[in-house]
């Protein structure tokens, strides 16, 4: 337990990155969000660093847990020589994110498979051991594809009761009491009760591994936020395991924000900010500086708390010095709601020459990094134009050359503000080299397609296509392999040009659909070279 303290006071050894860094990952679920997005970003820190990583077969399928034991054995062969672990307690722990919420596992059960996990430090105190777990989500609809089956009955009636029941403890309202009343009145109780267990065991397990940290395992302790809102029981738990890492008084090594399918991401970043033993910089622009206390969909708080709460998860310092090593510049929406990729209008670009200007004043050897969150679940298709339009990014410079800057826009503000941070860390870390900024191409070019092509465009017309079929875009399997054929070729005619204009052989290849459905999505490039990972 002492070497693993030690960890959150020393980086590692230069000698360790100078032989090359060994890093064993665990993935949150099977998804090329979770997965394939951090084995894409790991080649921008260069040949120094090498993968490990369970083979897709050993990771949960949707809704099928992974063996457990299985991945144990793995995990236990795969730490002999390695730096460091980037882990997920959800896959260790359940089996995946989706057996995270669904399993019945015993709470004795999951605690012995935490404590086996706490245990592996003391056989392995040379690994820098980093962990992460998220909050269980409360989604506000009907539809038990990623939830327990009773979620697709009474899921909104359950995130209504949730909703109302904690508002009122936080304000005393007795409409606020009666509406709770309401929306549980109309669940069985045999359902709620199971709900509350399940919630309660992982709720404790959380608790247990928050302590074990305190007490000297792991170096880092993440834990996120998944589809959050401003009340509910997900939001009282949070304020609680928030409440005693401040006791333990490890709040440094314990982020809490809104994210969860780019914590890989966010856990690489802090891990190879040690690994160079430097400190990393950044200094913020906002695209409506008016707007930064707005409070994105599907989260709890203001945009700015999280730019902040993801800058501390990367290990980045924010700064306002002009020479920092990361400009940050946030494309944020004005008004509340927050609207869907799939509601945008055309923007002038004069929304966005200011935005810009402020960028070019101190751009020279920085990473620019662009966290496109104008829009919940995808890419901003006006900014991104204006972006790649070399004539209105002119006085950026250097900064907007192909491969030395970074772009996301995905999902949740946090998804995408943890990506972009993370990426233009690794990316300022390397310095420039040829090999990482031939990698980050790559990366930029997976990001726009899936970001700004699929997610604001594309998905549109495959969903319209599919319900004039007479189908549903949640079940895309009676007919998948043609669906990721139409999809193949509406994204590849826009990646020609996006290739082009970064300047990489990389093309769009194979098109996949990880869980059968339109949201997620996942990519294989053609004409570049292929990602090497250990399995």
């Amino acid at each position: 337990l002492f070497l693993a303290r030690m960890w959150r006071q020393l980086p590692l050894l230069a000698a360790v990155a100078a032989a090359g860094t060994v890093v064993v990952f665990v993935p949150l679920d099977e998804r090329y969000a979770t997965r394939g997005m951090f084995l894409n970003a790991f080649p921008i820190l260069g040949s120094d660093f090498e993968v490990r990583t369970p083979p897709p077969s050993m990771l949960s399928a949707i809704r099928t847990p992974a063996n457990v034991t299985t991945l144990q054995s793995w995990l236990a062969d795969n730490l002999q020589g390695a730096d460091a672990l980037v882990a997920s307690a959800e896959m260790l722990l359940y089996g995946g994110l989706i057996a995270s919420r669904c399993s019945n596992d015993t709470e004795p059960e999951v605690l012995g498979r935490a404590n086996w996990l706490t245990e592996l430090q003391g056989k392995f105190p040379r690994v820098r051991m980093m962990l992460s777990t998220v909050v269980m989500r409360m989604p506000s609809y009907n539809s038990n594809f990623e939830d327990p089956w009773f979620w697709g009955i009474w899921g909104k009636d359950l995130f209504e009761y949730s909703f109302y029941q904690s508002r009122y403890e936080a304000l005393h309202n007795e409409s606020d009491r009666a509406q709770a009343a309401t929306f549980r009145g109309k669940v069985p109780d045999h359902v709620v009760e199971h709900w509350l267990w399940r919630r309660t065991r992982n709720f404790n397990v959380t608790m247990h591994l928050l302590q074990s940290h305190a007490a000297g395992a792991f170096s880092d302790f993440y834990i996120t936020f998944d589809d959050s809102g401003t009340y509910g029981f997900n939001v009282q738990e949070a304020g609680r395991l928030q409440s005693e890492a401040a006791a333990l008084n490890v709040t440094r090594t314990v982020p809490f924000y809104p994210g969860a399918d780019e914590v890989g991401l966010a856990m690489l970043s802090r891990l190879a900010i040690a690994v160079h033993g430097e400190t990393v910089t950044a200094r913020v622009v906002w695209r409506a500086g008016n707007a930064t206390g707005l409070i994105p969909g599907y989260e709890s708080q203001p945009i700015a708390k999280t730019v902040e709460d993801q800058l501390h998860a990367c290990g980045v310092t924010p700064t306002n010095a002009t020479a920092a090593d990361i400009v940050f510049m946030v494309n944020n929406f004005q008004a509340a709601p927050q609207q869907e990729a799939s509601q945008q209008s055309t923007s002038s670009w004069a929304d966005y020459s200011d935005f810009l200007t402020q960028a070019s004043r101190s751009c020279s050897s920085q990473v620019v990094s662009f966290a496109d969150v104008r829009y919940a679940n995808g890419g901003d298709r006006s900014f991104v134009s204006y972006l790649l339009n070399g004539t209105s990014t002119a006085a950026l410079g250097d900064c907007m050359s192909p491969g030395r800057y970074a772009y996301a826009g995905w999902n949740t503000d946090g998804n995408t503000l943890g990506t972009a941070i993370s990426n233009a860390v690794l990316l300022s870390l390397t310095g420039g080299s040829k090999e990482s900024v031939e990698s980050n191409k790559r990366f930029t070019l997976l990001r726009l397609l899936e970001d700004e092509v699929y997610q604001s465009s594309v998905r549109q017309q495959l969903m319209n296509f599919v319900g004039e079929a007479g189908g549903s875009p949640l079940d895309l399997s009676q007919d998948l392999q043609f669906y990721e054929r139409f999809s193949q070729k509406l994204i590849s005619f826009v990646g020609q040009s996006y290739g082009s204009i970064l300047q990489t052989p990389a093309r769009l290849g194979r098109v996949f659909y990880p869980w059968n459905r339109t949201f997620e999505i996942g990519f294989d490039l053609a004409g570049a070279a292929e990602v090497s990972v250990l399995v």
